[in-house]
């Protein structure tokens, strides 16, 4: 009399030799919002919080010292502001954001490869008395 089996590969006669291993890793899981919409970037293994980030073309997981979702995102966020993936603090004192009138000139320059000669033109004024206006010169 032939064997019946719904889920087995191998038509019930292997005697169970399918393996369900409970030493196995758990799998790395996304984190879920209070929408049910995952949260980007943000991964879940077993009971840890990992933070998924892209350093020099490749995938790194970076484990997240929060104990909650809400938590987790605001490292999340604090690791991506800081651009800093193994001591966000320390990275963070060493961020030096330019003067607007340095950033204008090299946008400028940018913009003059890049774009049209009109649309230069219209942007540098619209630049400059935008620097004037907020005392910027």
């Amino acid at each position: 009399m032939p064997k019946s089996s719904s889920k087995s590969r191998c038509a019930g006669f292997c005697a169970g030799s399918e393996k369900s291993s409970s030493n196995a890793t758990p799998p790395f899981v996304r984190v879920l919002d209070s929408r049910k919409q995952p949260i980007r970037g943000l991964w879940k293994r077993g009971s840890r919080f990992y933070a998924r980030l892209n350093v020099g073309g490749k995938d790194k997981r970076v484990s997240l010292s929060a104990s909650s979702v809400p938590e987790a995102r605001l490292e999340l966020i604090k690791i991506k502001a800081t651009g800093a993936h193994e001591a966000p603090e320390a990275a963070l004192s060493q961020v030096a954001n330019p003067k607007l009138c340095e950033f204008l000139a090299v946008y400028l320059d940018y913009a003059r490869l890049t774009k049209r000669e009109g649309t230069v033109e219209l942007e540098s004024r619209h630049l400059r008395l935008f620097a004037e206006k907020h005392g910027a010169t």
